[in-house]
């Protein structure tokens, strides 16, 4: 046969007195089976709720195959049969299967139901799944049950209701021949007599551990805590049994001499309070041998266990409840108080007694200490300097911290903004302190400086760092407001106010340069008799200019306008001067024609040539009107007649003129063609 060892149950045995662990054993086949045939269906058994709700069947040693022994029964097993509920599960209410034993081979024939049984299994939802007929189902008993083979076996299977999705006459087995007087069945659960069937089912037991045949010597008494406080208990317990069935215990205990029967017959039994060293020992029983009584052990007492701790702080202020947790007894406090528990509010040594109702006594001692309180280091304000941040440390090495911002618990933090942060502070002995420091935002001082200075050679300049109130520190080594420069460089300094908030301005002190000018233009004012336009070129590092036309007449515009009264030949002076008056000449031959023969130019010229776009941002194209005529030359010049481009080429009839190169105005073109020369005015306009 094949078992498998699984959990620990509690047998009890028929005589109601005693209970022992065992080692419940699956069986996945029986061990004994009474018949195998599969050609005989019945349901008066595991049938349907009209016919059988209640069956009892006697079953004789010699209905099973191998000869069957005594034993201890953990599993019955039925076989499916081949008609109603085999294919589908079957669904039980209130089921109960009782097992009884007797000298009787059949029933009496008044067919009384035997009565005194033991209940093995007893489930108000219970179910039988669907198998293939032949096949055995197995039915574990939630409480086993010592057979003996010299009797005769009952079985008894009930139930209130039994459900399947096939027929209401329930779940059919196999049976063997039939034997009559050994069946009865009832409708009714409730029923004291019976109906004779002769069908008996086909029925297997498995058995689990044997029945004892003999108390090992090796077994011995141990205790979970050998050694307990007066009024505790301890669990006892025997190890050595074998595994068998059929065990009874006796626990004792030796009081003044005598043993004295304790306990509940379990092979685990817990002892009562304990006051003084105490001897135990157990008589063993197997039901098949004579008793054995194991070698005592001795539990020793220890006075009652009072435990105040052995120290204790109190913080500054504090309270501290000192006591035990024992319950009902009587209690004397050093301080003649008389509670389980007490308020301690000074430092100092206490003790206690306690006495238990049944005389146990103990005595403990705790000291009380001043506890270490956390220091408050945090300043009660903090100057908190734009866009700087800050570390906030709370000292107290080894405590722990708890800060109310973004709830951090390190013992410092960096902090950007204002406000006010706030810290729980835990020290080792417990004791708790909350500090806090508000940080305020403080403004820097203002950077007084440009970036750049000028100042003309031999000139004294005042560097002034303004904010008044505040501490300065120059890289001359000067600690005033203002210093006085008469040399270039850069100079910084360091501005500190009186919330040491600190600013580092600087400004580059430079000499004025000399002014210069690569030159200027002068166009032609069209619509202007005699009027022209001038403006510097590359003109830089000036404050000021003075134009002397030539004519008496003097400008002190950048880019003026004057208007020549007279043709003729001027020569135009530009002076620049810088902020220290020092100055550049620039001079320039200006042309004036007489205005009669430059308008005629612009009434006559350019009637064979067609010019765009006019006025031109930098490129302007000729073409010539004419067909059969093209363009050999051309070339530009400015108002005061100088030559500036010139074009040569095969002829062509339309040209590209670049004229990006040149200054805004007013220029004449001049192109050559195969028919003559036209003029057109050209203004340069970006």
């Amino acid at each position: 046969m094949v078992r498998v060892l699984s959990k620990v149950v509690f047998v009890c045995f028929l005589t109601g007195f005693y209970c022992l662990p065992i080692n419940f054993i699956w069986a996945r086949l029986p061990d004994f089976t009474k018949n195998t045939s599969a050609s005989r269906n019945t349901t008066f058994g595991w049938g349907g709720s009209f016919s059988s709700k209640k069956v009892q069947i006697l079953y004789l040693s010699s209905d099973f195959t191998p000869e069957i022994t005594d034993g201890v029964i953990e599993d019955l097993y039925f076989m499916y049969g081949s008609t109603t509920g085999a294919t589908v599960t079957n669904f039980y209410k209130n089921l109960k299967i009782r097992l009884g034993q007797t000298s009787d081979e059949k029933f009496p024939k008044s067919n009384l139901f035997y009565t005194d049984l033991t209940t093995v299994l007893e489930e108000e939802d219970y179910s039988i799944k669907k198998g293939e007929k032949g096949e055995w189902f197995r039915v574990p008993l939630t409480r086993p049950f010592i057979y003996d083979r010299t009797r005769s076996l009952i079985v008894e299977i009930s139930f209130d209701t039994c459900i399947n999705a096939v027929n209401s006459a329930g779940l059919a087995c196999f049976a063997g021949k039939p034997e009559t007087g050994r069946k009865l069945y009832t409708p009714s659960v409730s029923d004291i007599y019976g109906t004779e069937h002769s069908d008996l089912l086909n029925m297997g037991i498995s058995f689990g551990a044997p029945l004892c045949t003999t108390i090992s010597y090796a077994a011995r008494i141990e205790a979970s805590v050998p050694k307990v406080y007066c009024g505790e208990k301890t669990l006892l317990s025997i190890e050595g049994i074998p595994e068998s069935y059929g065990f009874t215990y006796q626990w004792q205990l030796n009081d003044a001499g005598t043993w004295v029967n304790f306990g509940s017959g379990s092979v685990i039994q817990e002892t009562p309070p304990l006051r003084d060293n105490t001897g135990f020992r157990c008589i063993v029983r197997c039901m098949m041998m004579s008793e054995q009584i194991l070698e005592p052990i001795v539990v020793t007492v220890d006075p009652l266990n009072v435990n105040l701790g052995k120290t204790h702080t109190l913080c500054e202020g504090g309270l501290l409840k000192l006591g035990t947790d024992i319950g009902q007894a009587g209690y004397l406090w050093s301080t003649g108080e008389r509670e389980q528990h007490i308020i301690i509010r000074n430092t100092g040594t206490y003790w206690l007694q306690v006495s238990l109702p049944d005389g146990c006594t103990g005595i403990d001692t705790a000291i009380v200490r001043k506890g270490a309180v956390p220091l408050n280091i945090l300043p009660e304000t903090v100057d908190l300097c734009s866009g700087d941040s800050i570390i906030l440390d709370a000292g107290n090495t080894g405590c722990i911290f708890l800060w109310e911002y973004e709830n951090l618990r390190t013992q410092a933090i960096t902090v950007n903004k204002p406000g006010v942060y706030s810290i729980q502070i835990k020290s080792p002995d417990s004791c708790v302190l909350v500090a806090k420091t508000i940080l305020i935002s403080r403004d820097r001082p203002e950077n007084p400086f440009a970036p750049e200075v000028r100042i003309c050679p031999d000139e004294l300049l005042i560097l002034n760092a303004g904010n008044p109130d505040c501490r300065f520190r120059w890289n001359t080594s000067d600690t005033t407001q203002q210093i006085k420069v008469a040399d270039t460089g850069v100079y910084f300094v360091t501005i500190v106010n009186s919330y040491d908030c600190a600013v580092e301005a600087f400004t580059h002190v430079k000499w004025y340069e000399r002014p210069e000018a690569k030159g200027f233009n002068a166009f032609l004012v069209d619509g202007m008799p005699g009027g022209v336009s001038f403006e510097p070129v590359g003109a830089k590092h000036f404050a000021t200019v003075i134009w002397d036309f030539g004519d008496g007449s003097v400008s002190r515009d950048i880019t003026p306008v004057h208007v020549f009264e007279h043709p003729g030949t001027y020569v135009v002076r530009l002076t620049l001067f810088n902020e220290c008056g020092e100055g550049s000449v620039l001079e320039q031959l200006v042309i004036i024609e007489p205005y009669s023969a430059i308008d005629e130019i612009a009434r006559s010229a350019g009637e064979g040539i067609l010019l765009y776009p006019n006025p031109s941002t930098g490129r302007a194209y000729i073409k010539v009107r004419d067909a059969g005529v093209s363009f050999q030359r051309v070339m530009l010049y400015d108002l005061a007649g100088k030559l500036l481009l010139e074009l040569k080429s095969d002829p062509v009839t339309e040209m590209l003129i670049d004229m990006r190169h040149l200054p805004n105005g007013t220029y004449l073109l001049k192109a050559g063609t195969s028919s003559g020369w036209d003029l057109r005015k050209v203004y340069l306009q970006r």
